[in-house]
Formats: C-alpha cells, sequence, structure tokens
C-alpha cells in the first residue's frame, strides 16, 4: 500500500488519505508520515520535485517572462523574418501585405526566400525597448509574499510517496500480540517470552515462549511461533524438533501464520510437533491453551 500525494496550489502538496486516518493537519500530517518514516514503518519512493519559494516557502507561483535587456514584461513572441537588404527584424505577419511578403520599412518587395529575406526562427520582442531575443528572463512571481525572483534562484522540493513497510509494521503486530498471548498463559502457566534456554550440546536456543508450572521439576512445553506471507516450510518444522530434543522438552508446539506446507504438515506429525494454523496470533490462545493442559496436568 503506498500514500500518494495530493498536489495543492495553496499547501503545495498534502496526504488527505494519511490526513483522515491521523486525524491531523496536511502540515502535521507530513511530519508525522516523515517520523513513522525515520521509525521504519514506511519507505520512502520519489514522486514528484516542485518549485518552492525562495522567501516565504510557499508553493503558489506564476512564471513571469521579461525583457532580458530592460526587464519588461511587455513582450510577444512569434516567428521572425529579416530583409536583408535594409536589415530589419520583425515578426512574419508585420511583413505581410494583400498576401505577399512586403518590407514594412522600406516597402520593398520580398519575393525570394533565401535571397530577399529569410526566416530567423521563432523568437520574442520587447515591446518597451525593441529589443529581439531567444530566450526571456525567467522569473517566478509568489502569490504568498508577493516577491519576484529568477527560477534558477528557487528551492526545489522533492515530495515522497510513502509505502508501507509490511515487515516493520508486521513485527510490532506480531509484538503486541504475543504480549497478549502470554497474558493470557499467565493466568494458569509461568511464561517466558522469547526465552533462552541452553540445550544438552552446550548451544543455546530460543523459543518464542516457554511454559512450565511453578514446580522446579515440573515439565515444559516450547512454542514456536512462525510468520510468512507464504506456506512455512519443512526447515521451520525440522529446527524446532532438533531444539526440543536439545533442551528435552516434553513437548512442542509451531503456530503457523497462516499455515505449513503440505509436506512441513507431514513431518510435524512424524516428529510429534503439535501445529496450530491461524490467520492471526490472537486465534491460536485456546487451541494453545488446551494443549498445555494435556500436558501440564
Amino acid at each position: 500500500m503506498r500514500i500518494i500525494p495530493k498536489l495543492d496550489t495553496e499547501a503545495g502538496y498534502r496526504y488527505p488519505e494519511a490526513e483522515e486516518i491521523f486525524g491531523l493537519s496536511d502540515q502535521e500530517t507530513i511530519e508525522k508520515l516523515e517520523h513513522l518514516s525515520k521509525l521504519g514503518f514506511f519507505e520512502r519512493a520519489y514522486y514528484i520535485t516542485l518549485l518552492k519559494c525562495l522567501s516565504c516557502g510557499g508553493f503558489k507561483m506564476l512564471l513571469v517572462l521579461r525583457c532580458p535587456k530592460c526587464n519588461s514584461p511587455n513582450i510577444l513572441k512569434g516567428s521572425v523574418l529579416r530583409h536583408y537588404k535594409c536589415g530589419l527584424d520583425g515578426f512574419e505577419e508585420e511583413f505581410i501585405k494583400e498576401g505577399a511578403y512586403i518590407c514594412p520599412r522600406c516597402n520593398t518587395n520580398l519575393d525570394k526566400p533565401g535571397v530577399d529575406f529569410k526566416k530567423i526562427g521563432v523568437w520574442y520582442k520587447c515591446l518597451k525597448c525593441g529589443e529581439f531575443f531567444g530566450e526571456p528572463l525567467e522569473k517566478l512571481y509568489c502569490f504568498k509574499c508577493d516577491k519576484e525572483f529568477l527560477k534558477e534562484d528557487c528551492v526545489l522540493q522533492p515530495v515522497w510517496g510513502y509505502d508501507i513497510n509490511e515487515n516493520r509494521l508486521k513485527n510490532v503486530i506480531l509484538d503486541i500480540e504475543l504480549e497478549t498471548v502470554k497474558k493470557y498463559l499467565e493466568e494458569q502457566w509461568n511464561v517466558e517470552l522469547f526465552s533462552k534456554v541452553k540445550g544438552d550440546s552446550g548451544i543455546e536456543h530460543m523459543f518464542t515462549f516457554r511454559i512450565f508450572t511453578k514446580n522446579p521439576l515440573s515439565d515444559e512445553v516450547v512454542v514456536d511461533v512462525e510468520y510468512s506471507k507464504s506456506p512455512i516450510s519443512q526447515d521451520v518444522v525440522m529446527k524446532l524438533f532438533a531444539k526440543k530434543v536439545d533442551v528435552f522438552a516434553v513437548d512442542s508446539v509451531l503456530i503457523a501464520i497462516p499455515r505449513l506446507e503440505d509436506g512441513a504438515r507431514r513431518l510435524s506429525d512424524r516428529y510429534g510437533i503439535k501445529v496450530i494454523e491461524v490467520e492471526s496470533l490472537k486465534d491460536a490462545i485456546e487451541p494453545l491453551k488446551e494443549i498445555v493442559k494435556r500436558v501440564l496436568r
């Protein structure tokens, strides 16, 4: 999912959908998205670059064309002809009279293109000083602060789209759900979240949950939670089985979100690993409690 900016004449750009979600103003929403991006919840994707006023930072601006010689905004644009004999440069329509080309200065008939005259191209003409030029002076007028400045002096403002970092968001949601599961299980048993247990091999293994009773000689159930967009593979089952054997756990449970591959499911049956397949971790609470009840009597 990507949050796309919408161009706005006043603010320059906004994120209406995000404003509605966050319940914030346009500027507060931009700051919020940037903050969440730095935390890793969003990934920025380049969208467009806007021009911003050098003076006030406003985006509502108008391009003004001026004469590079006298700075007048009174300029025209058109196809320009040059009469070789008298040297007059002028707009093509000034040379046309009764369907023929006639020099408006010396009144000479211009019959032969390339001999009597030539087309110079499309030029601009200043109505104040009479200067012809190929490129006008480009300036930007800011409606917000009533100032004008050269286009090359303006500030470039990159505008971003924001892609949700699903892995980062998933981990946060999963952490919250893990705490919820732990809270429910603790009503009956001792529960360690992200428990490290040293095995007989001397290797320290990490389990999502380790569940046991208050009796120091109690058996224990080890639980791993695996999340994947695609079906979870046999490797996860084999890894949990190896850890279970090394720590002498009486039973092991694999919570697969959302499900296992068929081969992984058959392998878990062979290894005696209990499997809970759910769309959300909170849906695993009751099935997990039933399994633990049967083991830790």
